[in-house]
């Protein structure tokens, strides 16, 4: 930020927070995430035209697929799902998925965590529309925030999510938990 780069102090704490995130199995503090604040509302930024910043702005995201940020991202998107839906009237569900062993204990082995939850993260990936949120919350969970469906619908989301994951795990020793 002194460097008056606001853009590559984003990058840097996104990498960081992924690096907190996948090796550490760590949330970012809330001093941490303060950081990311002050680097969002820096006023050192450049002059641009409306078409530079729509450019800048733009979704390079897959189409199809859930959106994936970073925690504190997703915090903010969740705060703003709950005030759109107060105004329109719209459901949004909010969705921990967990992986555990098969009777529902904590993954030990730290290889084997982090293969099945990128297993999860993929099967999750694949399962979801391109309004669909996600983050990755700790080493074995990811929450979900997902837009304009119903609550009869959930059950048939997290089955996709079941088979996806069954297929591509190929052990009955692992299952996803959801709250």
């Amino acid at each position: 930020l002194s460097m008056k780069e606001p853009a590559m102090a984003n990058c840097i704490y996104e990498e960081a927070v992924k690096v907190m995130v996948d090796s550490l199995g760590r949330r970012p503090s809330p001093e941490f995430t303060r950081i990311f604040q002050s680097v969002n509302k820096s006023p050192e930024k450049s002059l641009e035209t409306i078409g530079e910043i729509r450019k800048m702005l733009a979704d390079r995201e897959v189409p199809g697929r859930a959106y994936y940020c970073s925690f504190p991202s997703f915090i903010d998107a969740y705060r703003i799902s709950g005030r759109l839906m107060q105004r329109n009237r719209s459901l949004s569900f909010l969705i921990l998925c967990t992986v555990t062993t098969s009777d529902g204990h904590i993954i030990e082995n730290k290889g084997k965590l982090e293969k099945l939850s990128g297993q999860l993260n993929e099967a999750i990936m694949e399962s979801s529309r391109s309004s669909d949120m996600m983050t990755r919350y700790s080493m074995s969970q990811y929450l979900l925030l997902l837009t304009a469906i119903t609550r009869d619908e959930c059950p048939l989301f997290t089955g996709r999510i079941d088979q996806k994951f069954r297929q591509a795990a190929a052990s009955p020793n692992y299952m996803i938990s959801y709250y």
